[in-house]
């Protein structure tokens, strides 16, 4: 769903009503919201009669930092306008999608033909197929900027940031996407018809929503954006919810994960950075491995996951339900990324609360993971602790990291967490 719909408004699709236009609309508002809550993709249209002029029709969320504008920085625009230029006389030549690689990024093209005439083509990017290694965000950096990877460059750490939160296209999602743009097509070439629409709706619910992060649900689902709360007690998730997510019931425990600290001359940013996204990307394609769970990123940081234990069992079965299952979910994830990971585990709250509490919670209970060499601590266990703590030491960092993530800026946050590493 588009993040209009998040209040229950089913924008997704209007009913059809049996005429051209009707259907047309819908057609439209189905790509729209794949793009929008999906893909996150910039898609462009280019007319073959001025190639110079590229139409947008959607935007990314990340649109005003992508490739393009470090190869414009470091003099390369002549190398993106020839590639630019063998795209166009292949898709001229050849009339069918293709997706082309530049500077370490993916681009996908499809022609417009119209009545037999090739009236331009459609450009989305730029995407990656697995995430970035360290060493290929390195190399790529070094190639194009003729300047050595030092994590004090303000322009590297930024370049590492954009490249590794440029959407990943699993196999599948890339070929649901393929479709997409090939619809999209047809659709400016003034094709409209019910088996459109219908496939566009099995992309929503299958490849695409299986395969991408929600754009805005997450964050939502824990309460973290104060202008859209999910206020949920008393009702059962949306039905695009159980289609998209794949859950039946509201998620009650939040589990986060992380790398541990190493030591200050092992420790690297752009490491951290990267093992994250690898950590984030491994997370999403795992959660539906497991029931009623969803996926989610921990800033560039870490992985959270959401879940809850089955209604009918007893408050002793259900925390034990949720036990095992992050557990096998932290297990599974080391041994698919080849990460050792450190786990925080919140409080179990009521059905259809916000998270924020137990997400708070699971992040302070992971940080103490990762200072004490536990793989995973629960924070019910070490409630007191933590809020009794007093002083200097670990649980005065503690406490000081609980206040910076409930209501400090990103910078306060950063420094207590420092604190907490620190002690």
């Amino acid at each position: 769903m588009s993040p209009s719909s998040q209040r229950g408004l089913k924008t997704n699709f209007p009913p059809f009503a049996g005429n051209a236009k009707d259907l047309r609309l819908t057609i439209y508002v189905r790509i729209h919201n794949l793009f929008a809550t999906y893909l996150n993709l910039n898609c462009f249209f280019v007319s073959a009669d001025n190639l110079s002029e590229w139409m947008p029709l959607f935007y990314s969320r990340n649109s005003l930092h992508n490739p393009t504008h470090y190869e414009s920085l470091f003099g390369k625009n002549q190398d993106r306008d020839r590639y630019n230029s063998l795209n166009f006389k292949r898709l001229k030549k050849e009339r069918k999608t293709f997706f082309a690689k530049h500077v370490g990024f993916y681009n996908l093209y499809t022609p417009v033909v119209r009545n037999g005439t090739f009236q331009g083509f459609l450009a989305a990017g730029s995407f990656v197929r697995e995430p970035f290694t360290e060493a290929e965000i390195i190399r790529q950096w070094t190639s194009l900027s003729g300047r050595r990877a030092d994590a004090p460059d303000p322009d590297f750490l930024g370049y590492a940031r954009m490249a590794l939160d440029t959407a990943v296209l699993s196999p599948p999602v890339l070929a649901g996407f393929k479709e997409v743009l090939e619809m999209l097509a047809d659709f400016l070439c003034g094709q409209a018809d019910q088996r459109i629409a219908e496939r566009l709706e099995e992309l929503r619910k299958g490849p695409i929503s299986h395969g991408l992060p929600h754009a805005v649900w997450m964050d939502f689902m824990l309460g973290l954006n104060q202008f859209h709360p999910r206020v949920t007690v008393g009702r059962e998730p949306c039905w695009w919810e159980q289609e998209e997510l794949g859950i039946m019931r509201w998620p009650t425990t939040v589990l986060a994960l992380t790398q541990p600290v190493p030591d200050p001359e092992r420790w690297s940013a752009l490491r951290s950075m990267a093992g994250a996204a690898q950590l984030q990307w491994e997370a999403l394609r795992m959660a539906r491995e497991f029931p009623e769970t969803v996926a989610g990123s921990l800033e560039d940081y870490g992985a959270l996951f959401v879940t809850s234990a089955s209604p009918a069992k007893s408050k002793v079965q259900a925390k034990l339900e949720i036990r095992d299952r992050f557990e096998a979910i932290r297990r599974r994830l080391e041994k698919r990324t080849g990460l050792k990971l450190v786990a925080g585990v919140g409080s179990t709250l009521a059905p259809g609360g916000k998270l924020a509490e137990s997400r708070l919670q699971a992040v302070l209970a992971m940080n103490l993971a990762s200072s004490t060499g536990r793989p995973m601590v629960f924070y019910e266990d070490e409630a007191d602790g933590i809020e009794q703590g007093r002083g200097r030491g670990l649980r005065p960092a503690l406490v000081w990291l609980r206040k910076a993530y409930r209501s400090g800026s990103p910078k306060d946050r950063d420094a207590a967490r420092a604190e907490f590493v620190r002690q």
